[in-house]
């Protein structure tokens, strides 16, 4: 997977943008030894002209600690409507990829566009790259005073148009009107949700992927028959999660025979035709009951690398009982149901949020708002509960507004979300509450990021909001607040109602070289005996056989990191390798044949005797 360019063993560099800007703060964080940088706030001038940051919109960071925001500037000359910007944060660092022109753009964009949601969202992947919904201007929709795009934002490429309204679609016969629903991988794929126009009163929807060149592939439209099924789509809704491997979940009203919309279901749609995952009036995987055709119908989709889809449905015949299931359409398990026991007594009631990570671990909150919960096809453990110590002080209080839409979750197991902080009262009984955010690391340490009440540039911290996987459109942590190597990048009001956006670093990040104590070349090329040449990107590795992986740290023996090919964690050291054990889904000692060519690696499972390419080490 390409996820940056590498240079052939010189000296890298690194292109900067000559601007004044003031440096990082770097704050201390209290109860973490991570550091916590501001990366802008409000009423301060902007690097890149002569306008002044206004307000900041969904940050999200990626595995490199770059952090993306869509922001808005202001200054008292310009029209009466705000600027708006895409800037990249890297090693502190702002570039500015976008800028909206106020009057007569000359290219053709006007402005990053909110949804129909009313939410402004831009996508972000571990490339930099960051997609965005956007108005143009006549100049690329000739005959249109206003009308939208999808566009992708690349600080190598540039500007990467897709499809703009008023165009024909893949195949002709009518013609783009609007998107939602919307989400990007780290191949520079977007999953699209189109409208699209025949005549002035009739329109189809369809599930689109616009390819990082800008083209689109049309995956399912309204009418298309899922093979083997005798299912039709009625009507394509919403999901649209997308992997990287290309393939988009979405939910859709569906037909079953002559009869129109008879039931609902997820689907899943790649380059090789339309799979039904589930649909209303299947038999849980559970045996428990068959899922309901009810409103909403299958929300809280996630889509992980292996083809498995994490949603909830609806028990039939018990009203609002709810449950969450992963499933790849063959085989699924139960992920928690309401009426599962709670570990320590108790059942669920009504099960909270749910997100899902790449190796099939779900975090989720109980209906109390109290306790956070993991699960997988192993069982449900509990994570944190109430009262339980906080970090800087105070009592873990549950969570703010009852409870959260979701919590990141990232492949490491690692989450980042809002909390509710206790301290009790001196002068008498009860207690008060403060907003703390939190960060829990792959080993249960809690870290405290910000509270409610710190002081930032001479105001009091009011608000703290974290973008989640829902904000972004991200899966696992990707394009969220929460990136792959930990970082958290999320924004805060202040008491005097500015915004800022900061991003904090957790403790140990270091590239391999560091942790393996070997050097580096110039450029960033470094070898190991044992391990072999490598080029280094913070916790990018690049290597000639094995790709690009992603370094988790080291334990002090074993080494960490994550396999693309095989969708799992791997851990290794001088001593085991070319001896690896792969952690979830894989769960199994392999061993690397180091006599594999680049692409067509080979891995000895112990446990069932048998030689296989990375991809299928998944049973």
């Amino acid at each position: 997977m390409k996820m940056l360019s590498i240079p052939l063993r010189m000296r890298r560099v690194r292109a900067r943008l000559s601007c004044l800007f003031v440096p990082l703060f770097l704050l201390p964080c209290a109860g973490s030894a991570g550091q916590l940088a501001l990366l802008a706030v409000a009423e301060t001038p902007e690097p890149f002209g002569d306008g002044l940051y206004e307000g900041f919109h969904a940050p999200m960071v990626n595995a490199r600690g770059e952090v993306a925001v869509r922001l808005t500037l202001y200054n008292e000359d310009w029209v009466l409507r705000s600027r708006n910007a895409l800037h990249l944060w890297r090693d502190g660092e702002p570039e500015e990829l976008f800028r909206s022109d106020p009057v007569d753009p000359p290219h053709g964009i006007l402005s990053i566009r909110s949804t129909a949601r009313g939410l402004d969202r831009i996508a972000f992947n571990e490339r930099g790259s960051i997609g965005a919904f956007t108005s143009v201007s006549e100049v690329l929709a000739p005959g249109s005073t206003v009308n939208h795009g999808m566009f992708r934002f690349d600080r190598l490429e540039g500007t990467i148009q897709g499809p703009v309204s008023t165009e024909t679609v893949p195949g002709g016969g009518a013609t783009f009107t609007t998107w939602a629903s919307w989400s990007m991988n780290n191949n520079d794929q977007i999953a699209l949700r189109s409208n699209n126009r025949v005549t002035l009163n009739e329109f189809y929807g369809s599930t689109d992927r616009m390819e990082p060149d800008g083209s689109v592939t049309r995956l399912a439209v309204n009418g298309m028959e899922v093979p083997g099924t005798g299912v039709v789509i009625n009507n394509i809704l919403g999901g649209h999660a997308i992997n990287d491997r290309g393939q988009i979940a979405f939910t859709a009203a569906l037909n079953i025979g002559e009869e129109e919309g008879t039931t609902h279901g997820v689907l899943l749609a790649d380059d090789d035709g339309v799979r039904l995952i589930v649909r209303a009036g299947d038999p849980i995987p559970d045996g428990n009951g068959v899922f309901a055709n009810r409103t909403p119908h299958f929300p809280v989709l996630s889509l992980d690398d292996h083809g498995r889809v994490a949603f909830r449905g609806w028990v039939e015949g018990q009203g609002i009982r709810a449950v969450n299931v992963l499933s790849d359409g063959e085989t699924g398990h139960v992920l928690v149901r309401n009426g599962d026991p709670i570990p320590g007594g108790g059942t669920f009631a009504n099960v909270g949020t749910l997100s899902i990570n790449n190796n099939g671990l779900a975090v989720f909150v109980g209906a109390d708002g109290r306790d956070l919960y993991f699960a997988n096809s192993s069982g449900i453990r509990r994570a944190m509960t109430r009262e339980m110590p906080a970090p800087g002080g105070g009592s873990f209080g549950g969570w703010p507004s009852g409870v959260p839409r979701r919590i990141a979750i990232n492949d490491r197991g690692q989450t980042a979300f809002v909390a509710r902080v206790s301290f009790p009262r001196p002068d008498g009984p009860g207690s008060d509450h403060l907003l703390m955010l939190l960060f829990r690391d792959e080993f249960g340490t809690l870290h405290e990021l910000i509270r409610e009440g710190a002081e930032i540039a001479g105001s009091p911290v009011d608000e703290i909001l974290l973008s989640d996987a829902e904000d972004s459109f991200g899966d696992r942590g990707r394009g969220s607040g929460l990136g792959e190597a930990g970082h958290v990048t999320f924004r805060v009001t202040l008491a005097d109602d500015r915004e800022a956006i900061f991003l904090w670093t957790p403790p140990g990040v270091q590239g391999l070289a560091q942790a393996a104590g070997t050097g580096c070349a110039d450029g960033g090329w470094c070898e190991l005996p044992w391990f072999g040449e490598f080029y280094q990107d913070r916790r990018w590795v690049w290597h000639d056989v094995h790709g690009w992986q992603l370094f988790g740290g080291t334990d002090g023996t074993h080494l960490a990191f994550f396999d693309f090919e095989a969708g799992a964690w791997m851990w290794t050291s001088e001593d085991l390798f070319p001896v690896y054990y792969a952690g979830a889904p894989v769960d199994a000692w392999v061993a690397f044949d180091a006599e594999s060519a680049p692409g067509e690696r080979r891995f000895f499972r112990y446990d069932t005797g048998e030689w296989l390419d990375a991809a299928d080490l998944v049973e």
